[in-house]
């Protein structure tokens, strides 16, 4: 039987094996590098594209806001000085203003009472009693918008007369910024 030398074959195998070794870990350095830099640009690219079509919020200031109908009220200046208050009950709003509810017995609990005024939206339009109780006050879009006053607007019965111009002047100034009605 022939004996080969096998001695010097061992270091060959190592050394070849740690260069293919170093070669794969080169390589996927590189490729991690590059991947890096596309996401980094991708990134950069949206993020310019995002800041170039991005739409500023419209300025709704001096507008009292009703998303969910997509309709904005002008406040006129009578009303500027107070808060007004909306409260979305059974597919209505119902205004009051914080003037008034400082009244005894014409605070809003959410509901109908202590309102001064509600609006009501249709698709059709609604036979009502004129403009005396509010009635229609704009047809806008596909809908046509109601507001009416309460019979009552407070319910305690100790209201002054002093407190019952301030109601008065509220209602009066609720349904002119109802009147103001405008689309988003």
């Amino acid at each position: 039987m022939k004996q080969t030398n096998k001695k010097g074959f061992a270091p060959i195998l190592i050394v070849v094996i740690v260069l293919a070794i170093g070669l794969v870990a080169a390589l996927g350095y590189i490729f991690y590098q590059n991947m890096n830099k596309k996401d980094d640009t991708v990134a950069n690219t949206t993020s310019t594209q995002a800041s170039n079509t991005s739409t500023t919020k419209p300025d709704y200031t001096g507008y009292l806001v009703l998303d969910d109908w997509g309709v904005k009220f002008k406040i006129p200046i009578e009303l500027q000085s107070t808060t007004i208050n909306k409260y979305n009950f059974d597919g209505y709003y119902y205004f009051t203003t914080s003037r008034s509810e400082a009244i005894k017995g014409c605070k809003n609990d959410g509901d109908i009472n202590g309102t001064l005024r509600s609006l009501s939206r249709y698709e059709n339009e609604q036979k009502t009693d004129g403009e005396s109780n509010g009635g229609l006050i704009s047809k806008l879009g596909n809908y046509y918008y109601y507001s009416t006053t309460p019979q009552a607007p407070c319910w305690d019965v100790s209201v002054t007369e002093k407190d019952e111009d301030i109601i008065s002047q509220d209602i009066s100034n609720l349904y002119l910024l109802l009147k103001n009605i405008e689309s988003l």
